[in-house]
C-alpha cells in the first residue's frame, strides 16, 4: 500500500510513523509536513498514495483544498475519503526514534488492527520488534555519521599534509 503520513513540520511524528508502516508493515511510506509542503506537492503525493496518515486532528484542515489549473479555474480536491487519523496529539517528542512515541503509534495501530492501515493478512505490529528494529536503524545511522566525520578528518589531514 502507498500511504503518506503527514504531520505539522514532517520531522519527527511523521517520520516515526513512516518507520514503523514501512519497516513493520512492508508498505510503500512517504512522510511530509503540512506546513512545509507545498499544494502541488501535497496534491501530487495525495493523488499518489492509497492512504494518507495525519499525526493530529487538526491536520485534517489539509485535506480539502482549491487550486488553481492550467485554465484560470479553481477546482476543488477533497482527500478525506482516503485519510486515517493516527492521533498522536502535538509533537512534544522532538525524535523520531523517541521510544514513547513509537511505542503510542504501534499502541493505537494494535488498537484499530481493522483500520484501513492493514491488509486482511496482516496482523498485531510487535512492539519489542519494532523498538529493537529503530534501535538498529539508528545505530546504522550513527555509525554512518562517524564513518563521514572520519572521512572529512582524513581529508582535512591530507590537505594540511600536501
Amino acid at each position: 500500500m502507498k500511504i503518506v503520513t503527514m504531520c505539522r513540520g514532517g520531522n519527527v511524528r511523521s517520520v516515526a510513523a513512516k518507520m514503523i508502516l514501512s519497516r513493520c508493515l512492508r508498505h510503500e511510506v512517504i512522510a511530509i509536513g503540512a506546513d512545509n509542503t507545498n499544494y502541488d506537492t501535497k496534491r501530487f503525493l495525495f493523488n499518489w498514495a492509497d492512504r494518507i496518515v495525519i499525526m493530529h486532528p487538526d491536520l485534517l484542515k489539509y485535506m480539502s483544498f482549491s487550486y488553481c489549473d492550467n485554465y484560470g479555474g479553481r477546482p476543488s480536491l477533497d482527500y478525506t475519503y482516503k485519510t486515517t487519523l493516527l492521533n498522536v496529539g502535538n509533537d512534544v517528542w522532538g525524535n523520531p526514534f523517541n521510544e514513547n512515541l513509537q511505542t503510542t503509534i504501534v499502541s493505537i495501530i494494535n488498537s484499530n488492527v481493522y483500520s484501513p492501515l492493514f491488509d486482511e493478512k496482516e496482523g498485531i505490529i510487535d512492539l519489542a520488534e519494532v523498538i529493537k528494529t529503530l534501535r538498529e536503524y539508528k545505530a546504522k545511522l550513527e555509525l554512518r555519521n562517524i564513518r563521514f566525520d572520519i572521512d572529512k578528518q582524513i581529508i582535512k589531514c591530507e590537505d594540511a599534509y600536501e
